[in-house]
């Protein structure tokens, strides 16, 4: 379950179901995700729908980690994930996704780069040198498209480095190449 707040007001959406997604969250013609929280509807929208359905069966179910500090993006994206039949599981900070990482050992992390406090660089470096994790596929998820951004991406032991916003096709082909 997740507790949302809603930005255009004061009030929590309480015991948001990962089986639904915001109504303001949309997948555009060509399948980038785009999200913005204001309301809660009580089923997905059918394009999300019928892609969990037409992947259930295909596509093993991986353990995902989704690191970012915009915490509604990674949960939006947790979200269509668990729809999707992978176990996913967001955090918000560097810390806070270092230690979800020790007790879920994902098969695939998308990890944001730009997060205050410990960076997302910061957070591939440490979390290469913890038992169990040093060969985890880790992908940048990231505004950050320039070419220093990438290189230091590598150095720090990224395996792949997508801009924001991704396709979920892209993203479900690099959680199943796992």
């Amino acid at each position: 379950m997740y507790c949302v707040v809603c930005p255009a007001g004061p009030h929590r959406l309480r015991n948001f179901p990962a089986k639904t997604l915001p109504d303001h969250t949309t997948i555009d013609r060509i399948g980038r995700l785009h999200a913005e929280f204001y309301h809660m509807p009580t089923t997905a929208p059918a394009s999300v729908v019928s892609a969990a359905s037409a992947n259930t069966t295909a596509v093993p179910n991986r353990r995902v980690l989704v690191i970012d500090d915009n915490a509604d993006a990674a949960d939006t994206l947790v979200a269509i994930l668990s729809l999707l039949g992978h176990d996913a599981v967001a955090a918000h900070t560097g810390a806070e996704g270092l230690r979800a990482a020790e007790k879920q050992h994902p098969d695939v992390i998308f990890l944001d780069i730009g997060m205050p406090g410990m960076n997302g660089f910061e957070v591939a470096v440490a979390m290469r040198k913890i038992s169990g994790l040093e060969s985890v596929r880790i992908v940048a998820l990231t505004a950050w498209r320039d070419e220093e951004t990438r290189a230091r991406a590598k150095a720090a032991g990224f395996d792949m480095h997508l801009t924001k916003p991704t396709s979920i096709e892209v993203i479900e082909e690099i959680i199943v190449e796992g």
